[in-house]
């Protein structure tokens, strides 16, 4: 409702109420209305007579509520909306918050116009940026407290207060030194380190392996930098090269690609085997080493024999007579081993072979008895078959050669000497006698028979040597003699030589090594059929 239509609505209300009156007939008057708002009340009546109305207040018209100390709208709120009263004064500071009334900065003063507004804050002084005026112009409660300045690189770096007394300051770079290893660019050409004495020079790590070889290099560890020796080389997984790859102290231990099975190439039980480093070369080695053998059906020492142990196949004496008498070394099933007889018992000897074939203890029974080549200590008592036609000193001289083959008529001749009387001749050889009695001449060529080489003539000499053996015929043949030792051979032992002359027998000359013979020793001959 409006504030003239409140007004009309109490003073018709009134004039009712005077109208009407109470039972008395008095009353009192009421109260004048305001200027801005509704008329005064009624007052109250009599029973007779009713009260008289009051005074009716001034007429408000309502309109936009203005900041002027009045209820312009007429809501009974005076100035209700408005931030200040024009006129009004108030200080003001629009700074940082703690920065008023520090340094140079100040609050200053804001009016309020006719509209209820604030007006523009006068006067106050803000904070600014820091110059070097000995003011604190940022009002931060500091004086000249600009940022420092820094200057230079490495050790040449210097950093100093921006102001000094009231002036800016000026930043001078330190002086730049020699590079040394210490993590500090010494030089200030903003490298670290990048040179210093001894830089680069093969040292000496301590490590094992491939990381010893090192150079001395600027090395930062524990927050200290100093010089120190770096391999050349970083461990690496081990390879086969004998080489320590991984610098563990150990060469070659765990190579990539060994471990597998292979086959070492061995025969036995050694073909089995493993791939292993060896040298610095991937090899097969056998799984089982080649041990010593022994009588078990296996190769023990990898050799590809089974069973060659020690004496085995080695030849031993049966203990039997004759040819039963030679026998093997062989291991047995139980893993010793035996003398086994080789050869058996023929049913009788054969003649000529001078073996026991029977194995009764006689060799040749009635058989003549041969040999080949030049034998030594021979018992006259084995002779069998042979007979002696022919015996005498090697000092005697001058039998005809004629007489002695008359007398030495058979068909084989045998030749030997001895000791006077001994029963075992020294030096011993025999052949047909065509080819004993071949004359030669003087030739140093001798014939070959029964693998003996025979030399004959009636001027210079009769005897043998091994066949095949030079000879040096002077008029006897002297090499290798006690006298004439060597001579283009060492087989003295079995040569004979008697001195020939006028086609007769002459004295001396040698048997076996012994020469220049006379009458300690004996010449013989022995023919058969």
């Amino acid at each position: 409702m409006s504030s003239l239509a409140r007004r009309s609505f109490v003073l018709v209300s009134s004039a009712f109420l005077a109208l009407i009156g109470c039972d008395d007939g008095t009353g009192t008057g009421g109260t004048g209305g305001s200027t801005t708002s509704t008329g005064g009340t009624g007052g109250g009546g009599t029973p007779d007579t009713g009260g008289t109305g009051g005074t009716g207040g001034s007429e408000c018209t309502p309109v936009v509520e203005l900041c002027d100390g009045l209820d312009n709208d007429c809501d009974g709120t005076v100035d209700e909306e408005c931030p200040c009263i024009s006129g009004q004064t108030q200080a003001c500071y629009s700074g940082p918050s703690g920065t008023q009334d520090k340094g140079g900065c100040k609050a200053g003063t804001q009016s309020c116009n006719e509209d209820g507004v604030w007006g523009k804050c006068e006067g106050e002084i803000l904070p600014s940026a820091e110059t070097c005026n000995e003011v604190d112009d940022d009002c931060n409660g500091t004086v000249d407290d600009k940022s420092a300045i820094t200057c230079g690189v490495g050790a040449c770096q210097n950093t100093v207060s921006a102001c000094l007394n009231g002036q800016d300051n000026t930043c001078t770079p330190g002086s730049p030194t020699s590079e040394v290893c210490d993590g500090i660019d010494n030089n200030c050409n903003q490298l670290a380190d990048e040179t210093f004495p001894n830089k680069g020079e093969a040292c000496d790590t301590f490590l094992p392996g491939v990381c010893q070889p090192g150079k001395i290099s600027c090395v930062t560890s524990g927050g200290n930098t100093a010089p120190s020796c770096v391999s050349n080389v970083m461990p690496s997984p081990e390879v086969c090269d004998g080489l320590d790859n991984d610098c563990n102290g150990q060469v070659d231990d765990n190579t990539m690609g060994t471990g597998g099975d292979c086959d070492s190439g061995l025969p036995g039980p050694c073909t089995a085997g493993s791939v292993q480093c060896v040298s610095g070369d991937l090899t097969c080695v056998s799984n089982v080493a080649p041990s010593s053998e022994v009588c078990d059906s296996v190769d023990n020492d990898c050799n590809g024999v089974v069973d060659d142990a020690p004496g085995v196949n080695e030849a031993c004496d049966t203990g039997l007579l004759g040819v039963c008498a030679d026998g093997l070394i062989l291991c047995q099933p139980d893993g010793s081993t035996a003398c086994v007889q080789q050869t058996q018992a023929a049913g009788t000897d054969m003649c000529g072979d001078n073996l026991d074939n029977d194995c009764d203890g006689v060799t040749d029974p009635g058989c003549l008895y041969t040999f080949t080549g030049v034998a030594q200590n021979v018992p006259i008592a084995d002779l069998t078959g042979w007979t002696q036609c022919f015996l005498q000193s090697y000092s005697q001289s001058g039998t005809p050669l004629a007489t002695i083959l008359t007398q030495c008529n058979k068909n084989n001749l045998l030749m030997g000497c001895r000791v006077n009387g001994a029963s075992t001749l020294i030096v011993a050889a025999h052949a047909p006698k065509a080819d004993v009695t071949l004359n030669i001449g003087s030739s140093n060529i001798s014939h070959p028979a029964n693998g003996v080489g025979w030399y004959f003539d009636g001027q210079n000499s009769w005897g043998f040597a091994p066949e095949g053996s030079p000879l040096n015929r002077n008029s006897c043949d002297i090499i290798d003699s006690q006298s004439f030792p060597g001579g283009g051979a060492t087989d003295g032992a079995f040569r004979l030589c008697w001195h020939t002359f006028g086609n007769n027998i002459d004295s001396g000359w040698r048997c076996g090594k012994a020469d220049s013979l006379s009458g300690s020793h004996e010449r013989l001959i022995y023919h058969a059929d």
